[in-house]
This record gives structure tokens, sequence and C-alpha cells, in this order.
């Protein structure tokens, strides 16, 4: 019998969010497309930028979590996926729009 040993190999991390952009406290749902099956996953803000909380911090353990952006503009989100091999991270600036409410002049 032959036993071969694969080295597990770091999660190249990836997501996508739907939808993209909304008026405040709008729900989007981040989508983990990392490669290489995470098993456990860190979003959060990046540290330049406008953050999409008022707290500026966005950490959330969920593999697809839904997002309340809070602050008006673009935002950015960031993932760190890890397994066995080790972790991968990325960052998207500028990934979420926040819209102003319209307001009806009569």
């Amino acid at each position: 019998m032959i036993i071969r040993y694969t080295e597990p190999v770091a999660p190249v991390a990836a997501f996508s969010s739907t939808p993209r952009a909304g008026v405040r406290n709008f729900t989007a749902t981040l989508t983990d497309a990392s490669t290489e099956t995470p098993t456990s996953w860190l979003w959060w803000a990046p540290s330049t930028g406008t953050p999409c909380h008022n707290n500026a911090t966005l950490e959330v353990t969920n593999q697809n979590p839904a997002v309340f952006p809070k602050n008006f503009g673009y935002c950015g989100i960031c993932l760190t996926a890890t397994n066995a091999g080790g972790s991968g991270s990325v960052c998207k600036p500028n990934y979420l729009y926040v819209a102003q409410p319209q307001v009806a002049i009569t």
C-alpha cells in the first residue's frame, strides 16, 4: 500500500457582494469565493479610506455574512480565509457604496 501525504495549501481569498450599493443600512450579503476549502473566515475593514460602520471596525467570522453599511460614500471590505495550510487575504477598497436617501420636495 502506498500512502501519499499532500501538504495543505493556503486559501486564495476571494469574495463578492449582493448588492454592492444601497441607502444607509441596506443589507449587503458577502459571499466567500475562496479556493482551497477555508475552515475559518475573518471579514474586516481596511485601515485606510472610509469605514462602512461608525465604529470603523468590521470583524465578522461567518463564511457568508450580511452587513449593514452606515456611513455615506464608498467603503472597503477585506477577507482573510484560513485553513490548515495557512491563510490568504484580499481587500477591496471602495467596494460598497452607501447613498444618501432621496428626499422628495413638494
